[in-house]
């Protein structure tokens, strides 16, 4: 993933990251490079898009990017997200929550269906597959 703009603030407003300037961030998702609550909020955008995620301290983890995490109580996440891997790509790293993620946003429901598979979700792969057999009938 690559973010171009991204900042966090406090709840009560005190800003304890600005990355907007100069080259834009690259991570990878998995490798907690960011703190996890970003990587799934980035993981549902799109090329282009910005987002606000509202994190409270039970989904904020440690990271590279955000070290110190103690104390806090709520962070304020600002992105714009620059460019991103397909969710084929995902798929292929066993990263099946994350590609799902991505196919259910663009309604590829083969591929919903596929990670539902991959996750044990059985029951929910076939009526993934019955809705999308529904929709082209």
């Amino acid at each position: 993933m690559i973010v171009s703009k991204i900042s966090a603030e406090t709840g009560d407003g005190k800003l304890i990251l600005l990355y907007m300037e100069g080259e834009p961030y690259f991570f990878t998702f998995g490798k907690s490079e960011v703190p996890k609550s970003l990587e799934m909020g980035i993981g549902m955008m799109a090329r282009g898009e910005k987002a606000v995620v509202y994190v409270t301290s039970q989904y904020l983890t440690q990271s590279p990017l955000i070290p110190v995490i103690e104390g806090l109580e709520e962070v304020h996440l600002e992105m714009q997200l620059f460019h991103f891997i397909q969710g084929n790509r995902l798929f292929k790293e066993g990263k099946f929550e994350l590609a799902k993620a991505k196919y259910e946003k663009n309604l590829l429901h083969l591929d919903v269906a596929a990670c539902q598979l991959k996750l044990g979700e059985c029951r929910n792969s076939i009526d993934t597959c019955n809705k999308m057999q529904t929709l082209h009938m």
